[in-house]
């Protein structure tokens, strides 16, 4: 498109780096990325969190941090599914530090929790051996009205089975009752 009269626009470049990243390209995904605001192109929050989930796909904690201070630092608002490959890498590498930073940045910013975003937590932090977070964040779900899916309630339960956690799971039992009634 160079030399031509063609000149790309920010979709043009978002679904480039979508691509390319998918393909595990990361370092030409970042140098499209570069090259698109050295064009004019204004990164949107879909090419953002495109790039966001790439690197945390690939264990880039630190670029994708970065990236989502570039974002808020260029006016373009976070939303739910900028923070979620955030918090899903953050259970997978056991960062609840950083996990706890990004639920607080995310409530800041007025991002609510949905169904999918609880369990994703749930599932994360079951598989990192912190149930007793998992436990938290179960019954917080519950107690904002929301209907835990079968599977995460299932998987809660049998992890805390496995380490013999028998009032924390009577506990998220007459949790997920609750919630079916409610819902």
């Amino acid at each position: 498109m160079k030399g031509s009269s063609c000149v790309p626009d920010t979709s043009f470049y978002s679904s480039l780096i979508y691509i390319l990243s998918k393909a595990g390209r990361l370092k030409d995904a970042r140098d499209v990325f570069e090259d698109m605001t050295k064009q004019g192109a204004i990164p949107d929050v879909l090419t953002y969190n495109t790039m966001i989930s790439a690197a945390c796909m690939h264990s880039q904690e630190e670029d994708a941090l970065k990236l989502l201070l570039k974002m808020e630092e260029s006016s373009c608002k976070p939303d739910l599914n900028t923070y979620s490959p955030l918090l899903k890498m953050c259970c997978r590498n056991n960062r609840m530090k950083v996990l706890s930073a990004l639920l607080n940045h995310m409530f800041k910013n007025d991002i609510s929790l949905e169904v999918g975003t609880y369990s994703l937590l749930v599932h994360g932090l079951c598989k990192s051996g912190k149930l007793e977070h998992a436990c938290l964040f179960f019954e917080e779900m519950v107690s904002k009205g929301l209907v835990p899916k079968d599977c995460t309630h299932k998987l809660l339960l049998k992890e805390l089975e496995k380490k013999s956690m028998v009032e924390a799971k009577e506990r998220v039992e007459k949790l997920m009752s609750q919630a079916r009634q409610q819902g």
